[in-house]
């Protein structure tokens, strides 16, 4: 049948060794339902269908091969491979164009040599369903696809574990994408640079997550909480970390009005960083972390600042009170280890309150003073907004 042209194709309950319809024109439907079978290949590359293509139901059999393919081909009125549809061999629709939606509802596709659904480039205008109990052994693929409403993977199973269980590089979802409600991937899940307006996720992980470059318009479901967002990112391999998409999730809550969220979310990825880090800049790192949380929050300096106070001060109290005195008012160990420690309080003591002994003390004090002027420093360039975050 390859460049056949009719009207429409009706083989319900037909059983057929395959089926040829290269470069096919259709001007309505293709209904291949109830019960057909075919044990060889069913192949659409290039055809126009003007109508849906219809395999509910249907089983296709080509282990060693595509059990569908429909590369380049023209669907104008959707395409269901849906209640209890099986393909045992590869389902392709490499740059297809599917006006409507392509439901693959409850279907059971296995490919032991490759993908199971593979959709590299496609284009379909409405949803992409692959829940309600929807199977994949071999993984779907799905890069540079052009969705214009919601891909559905509620409940899916993908297998795929020597590769990627669910791969959508680059490709552009306009709906929510739905990857909660027992949706598990045995398999890495690959979004890199892929464009999501809205994406809803469990509490858990599905598996290793692959997002570098990826776009998000909203979030919702178990990732409204920073903690299982954390945990999201958190399940990509060490090889492929990137800050970009932790920044990119925090926006999202930075949009949502989350502010405290979002700084959450950051200072986690700041801390991976600096895990990640070689020796000497992990220690300057991890000082940066402890004092000024990153950037995030300055005002951890004037922690350490009253911190390195009240040290300063009871050192005084209990080694350097009784010290002798060059003359003038009792020293005060509380506003003497203040003034010492907080630039802006040194003039505020009387010039004659001066430790000199034991050496050790009077070394601790300029060590803490020392230390009072850098978290000052950073304290008022967190302050002014001149502190580098991350």
């Amino acid at each position: 049948m390859k460049g056949l042209a009719c009207r429409q194709l009706v083989l319900t309950g037909s059983h057929t060794p395959g089926l040829n319809l290269d470069g096919a024109t259709i001007t309505g439907d293709v209904f291949l339902t109830g019960g057909f079978t075919a044990t060889g290949a069913v192949r659409a590359n290039g055809a126009n269908i003007a109508g849906q293509l219809n395999l509910r139901g249907a089983t296709l059999t080509n282990p060693d091969g595509n059990a569908l393919n429909l590369d380049g081909a023209t669907i104008a009125g959707g395409m269901f491979l849906d209640e209890k549809f099986t393909a045992t061999g590869g389902v392709r629709a490499l740059g297809a164009n599917i006006a409507g939606q392509l439901s693959l509802r409850g279907a059971t596709l296995t490919n032991p040599h490759g993908y199971a659904l593979n959709l590299d480039g496609a284009t379909i205008t409405s949803d992409l369903f692959l829940d309600e109990k929807f199977t994949a052994t071999g993984g779907v693929r799905a890069p540079g696809a052009n969705i214009g409403g919601v891909l559905n993977l509620r409940g899916a199973t993908l297998t795929n574990p020597d590769g990627d269980a669910l791969n959508l590089d680059g490709a552009t979802i306009t709906g929510g994408m739905f990857l909660d409600e027992g949706f598990t991937a045995t398999g890495q899940v690959t979004m890199k640079f892929a464009t999501l307006n809205v994406l809803v996720g469990s509490d858990k992980p599905p598996g290793q997550l692959v997002v570098t470059g990826w776009r998000l318009g909203d979030i919702h479901g178990g990732l409204n909480d920073p903690k299982t967002m954390t945990s999201w990112l958190d399940a990509v391999p060490a090889k492929e970390f990137a800050l970009q998409p932790w920044h990119e999730a925090a926006a999202v809550y930075d949009r949502q009005g989350r502010p405290t969220d979002a700084k959450r979310l950051r200072v986690a990825a700041a801390r991976r960083v600096t895990a990640r880090s070689k020796l000497p800049t992990k220690l300057l790192r991890t000082l940066y972390g402890w004092f000024a949380g990153y950037g995030y929050y300055p005002l951890l300096a004037g922690v350490w600042l009253i911190a390195a106070a009240i040290m300063a001060g009871t050192l005084t109290f209990f080694f350097g009170a009784t010290q002798a005195l060059t003359g003038g008012a009792p020293l005060d160990p509380g506003l003497y280890g203040a003034a010492v420690v907080i630039p802006p309080a040194a003039g505020i003591i009387p010039s004659s309150w001066t430790i000199t002994s034991p050496l050790w003390l009077a070394w601790t004090l300029i060590a803490l003073k020392a230390f009072g002027w850098l978290q000052t420093a950073i304290l008022i360039a967190g302050l002014t907004g001149l502190l580098k975050k991350n």
